[in-house]
């Protein structure tokens, strides 16, 4: 509703008694609307997985739309991530051997490691791992 010298006039009478108690403000509209469902997915995109799990857990039973649609993102942010480390792991079990020892030792020269770098280098382990394993039981 507009605020108006109609709706003042009206209003004025019943503000006079509690104008000791409730002090007389404005509140900006903007204040009001929320944020685009849209805006609230970037940033949850933003937080560290372990922040996601557990906005997700919160968010479980919960039945109105915002909520489910939230769940739901972070799920899908999820499954694209499983999806690209298959999709890194195929690449590494497509690599020849040789390169494979070579990116593990040259990380491993690395003295501070990325977390990224940290992560390639375990997954270059596992693959030399398996590798070796299917070596051994051929």
């Amino acid at each position: 509703m507009e605020f108006n010298a109609e709706v003042k006039r009206v209003t004025d009478p019943i503000y006079q008694k509690v104008s000791r108690t409730i002090p007389e403000i404005e509140v900006n509209p903007k204040i009001l609307i929320p944020k685009p469902i849209e805006e609230e997915i970037k940033e949850i995109e933003k937080l560290p997985d372990d922040d996601k799990k557990k906005l997700a857990r919160s968010l479980k039973g919960m039945k109105d739309a915002v909520s489910m649609k939230k769940l739901k993102a972070i799920s899908d942010m999820f499954k694209n991530k499983e999806n690209g480390i298959a999709e890194d792991n195929k690449k590494l079990m497509s690599m020849e051997y040789e390169e494979l020892i070579k990116i593990y030792n040259d990380i491993m020269q690395i003295e501070e490691k990325k977390d990224e770098e940290q992560k390639l280098m375990m997954d270059v382990y596992h693959e030399l791992k398996r590798r070796e394993k299917e070596n051994d039981n051929k």
